[in-house]
C-alpha cells in the first residue's frame, strides 16, 4: 500500500485545531434564513431536533410559528448572511489506523433578498488528523471552494401533520467547485467540476421524515496531473438517502437519523465505489433535565471503499468512527414565554 504523507502538528497546538473547527462550524441562524443544507440533519423547512424545548407548544401550524414568535404581533424582520452548509462533525476511531476526522462547511449569502433562492460562497474542509501519534501528524486535508446558485426551504414552507404524506423539494443548486489538498509534488491532488445538486423531502405524518439527495457533475476540467483517474473511482455522481424520526411532542429520547451516501466510479470494475453509512442521535430535555441540555448530536460513520479523501482517492479504505455532529440552528422554547 502507498505511505500516506503526513503533515506535522505539535502537541501545543491541536487543542486550538479543534477549537477553531468548532468555532468556523457554528453559526447560528434565524427565522427567514436559508439554513444549513447538511446531508444528515432535518429539512430545512422543519425546525431542528428540540433539545432546548421546556415544553411543548400549543398546536399551531408550522407557517404561524415561523411568522411571528409564538403568536407576538411583531415578527422579525432580517437575514443572517454567513451560515452553515454541509455537515460539520468531528469524530475519532478506536486504533492509530483510524483518525480523527472533521469537517466544517459555511457558506456566505452573497445577494441576500427575501426570496428562497440566492447566490453563494462555499466553503467545506474536511481533514484527517493522526492525533495519537507523538507529533499529531496530519495525514491529509481536503479543501472545497465552490460558488453555486442555490434555491432552499425555510422552516414554515412546509406543513407538516398526523397522517398525512408531504412531498417536496428541500433544495437545489447549481455551481463550480475546486476541490484539492495542497500539497506538491506527488502528493498534490486536484481536481474542479460544474456540478448541479438536488434534494427531494417527505414528511410521513409529524414525526418521520425522509429526504434523497441527488449530485452529478460534467467531466472534471483542469484536473491535476496526479490524479487523471479521478473519476474511475469518484465517478460522475453521488446519492445520498436519509430516514429520520423528529417526534413533535419530544420526549427525553429525542430523535435523530441514519442514512447512506454511495458513489461509483466510471470504471466497469466492480468495487470501484465507495459507501459511507451514518447515524446520529440527539436526546431532548423538559424541565426536569434543564441543567444539562446537550447541544450537538451524537454521531456515528462507516466509510467503506475509494474517495474517503484525495490522498487515497485510489486506495481502499475502511473506518469506523464516533464523535459529535453541529448543526447551525437551535430550538429554544421558554415556558414563560407563551
Amino acid at each position: 500500500m502507498k505511505a500516506r504523507g503526513r503533515v506535522g502538528l505539535g502537541h501545543s497546538s491541536w487543542a486550538a485545531a479543534i477549537w477553531l473547527a468548532l468555532s468556523l462550524a457554528l453559526s447560528l441562524t434565524v427565522p427567514g434564513t436559508a439554513a444549513a443544507q447538511s446531508a444528515g440533519a432535518p429539512p430545512a423547512s422543519r425546525p431542528p431536533i428540540s433539545t432546548l424545548q421546556s415544553s411543548p407548544v400549543a398546536n399551531e401550524p408550522a407557517a404561524t410559528l415561523a411568522q411571528t414568535p409564538y403568536a407576538k404581533a411583531w415578527k422579525i424582520d432580517y437575514r443572517i448572511i454567513l451560515t452553515g452548509y454541509k455537515d460539520n462533525y468531528i469524530i475519532s476511531g478506536f486504533s492509530p489506523s483510524t483518525e480523527v476526522k472533521f469537517q466544517f462547511s459555511l457558506k456566505i449569502d452573497l445577494w441576500p433578498n427575501h426570496t428562497n433562492h440566492s447566490l453563494y460562497f462555499g466553503y467545506t474542509q474536511k481533514s484527517l488528523w493522526n492525533l495519537y501519534q507523538s507529533s499529531s501528524p496530519f495525514v491529509d486535508s481536503n479543501y472545497n471552494p465552490e460558488l453555486f446558485y442555490g434555491y432552499f426551504k425555510r422552516y414554515g414552507d412546509v406543513d407538516w401533520a398526523p397522517g398525512k404524506v408531504r412531498l417536496f423539494i428541500d433544495s437545489a443548486r447549481v455551481g463550480l467547485e475546486h476541490e484539492s489538498n495542497g500539497r506538491d509534488g506527488v502528493d498534490s491532488r486536484g481536481w474542479n467540476r460544474v456540478y448541479g445538486y438536488l434534494n427531494f423531502g417527505a414528511y410521513f405524518g409529524a414525526d418521520v421524515y425522509a429526504t434523497l439527495a441527488l449530485k452529478g457533475w460534467l467531466p472534471p476540467f483542469i484536473v491535476d496531473e496526479y490524479n487523471q483517474d479521478i473519476v474511475d473511482y469518484l465517478g460522475y455522481g453521488e446519492g445520498t438517502a436519509v430516514l429520520g424520526y423528529d417526534p413533535d411532542h419530544p420526549s427525553w429520547w429525542g430523535g435523530g437519523d441514519v442514512g447512506v451516501r454511495y458513489f461509483h466510479g466510471r470504471s466497469t470494475e466492480w468495487g470501484h465505489q465507495g459507501t459511507e453509512l451514518f447515524a446520529q442521535w440527539r436526546p431532548a430535555y423538559d424541565d426536569r433535565q434543564s441543567f444539562w441540555r446537550f447541544t450537538p448530536y451524537f454521531y456515528a460513520q462507516l466509510f467503506y471503499g475509494y474517495g474517503e479523501y484525495l490522498l487515497n482517492y485510489n486506495q481502499k479504505e475502511t473506518a469506523f468512527r464516533v464523535g459529535f455532529y453541529v448543526e447551525d440552528r437551535v430550538h429554544w422554547v421558554d415556558r414563560a414565554s407563551h
